[in-house]
């Protein structure tokens, strides 16, 4: 009995300091992380130091877009995106030269790629829905030519919620557990 309740209470601890709206993605050896900072702010961190695949020589990004992320009539990039303009077209081959998108494509100096890189995207005018967010990120060489395909996957970022049942899930199986031990 005493095993299930510190279990119980451990898995109720991880509920609430879990990144409540936090989800990864990895995709030839690069890890995408988005998080949902509130107040119409998403956050993307990008880790690619272990690039692979058709991604193995690209050397930076000079273009990121979002669709799936609600209505705005602005947004703003900050972090290593810091400076980039941003359109509402969509990402393709080259650039932020698609169709109207309903998302926002933000572009600009390339930015050299590395472990931990963290962009910042802050959307007014509307209102935005981060829950399942469709991240498209264009690679480029050394000589700045498109590398690889583009990447163009969507990234859920699961609610609160879903941590704290799957912990509580998780804390019943063990009470079970230890129930059926003890009999």
């Amino acid at each position: 009995m005493k095993f299930s309740r510190k279990l119980l209470a451990a898995a109720a601890a991880l509920a609430m300091s879990a990144t409540a709206s936090a989800n990864v993605l990895t995709f030839d050896g690069v890890t995408f992380t988005t998080s949902d900072l509130g107040g119409g702010m998403l956050q993307l961190e990008i880790d690619a130091a272990a690039r692979s695949g058709g991604w193995a020589n690209a050397v930076s990004i000079d273009t990121i877009g979002l669709k799936d992320i609600g209505s705005f009539t602005s947004g703003t990039a900050g972090g290593a995106g810091a400076g980039w303009s941003f359109s509402t077209h969509e990402l393709n081959a080259n650039g932020c030269a698609g169709g109207v998108s309903g998302g926002a494509c933000f572009s600009g100096s390339p930015v050299a790629l590395a472990d931990d890189m963290l962009f910042t995207f802050s959307f007014s005018g509307g209102t935005t829905d981060f829950g399942l967010p469709h991240l498209k990120v264009r690679f480029l060489d050394a000589a700045g030519d498109k590398e690889g395909s583009l990447l163009s996957m969507s990234v859920p970022v699961p609610e609160p919620e879903t941590y704290a049942l799957m912990l509580a899930g998780l804390g019943l199986v063990g009470f079970m557990a230890r129930r059926r031990r003890q009999a």
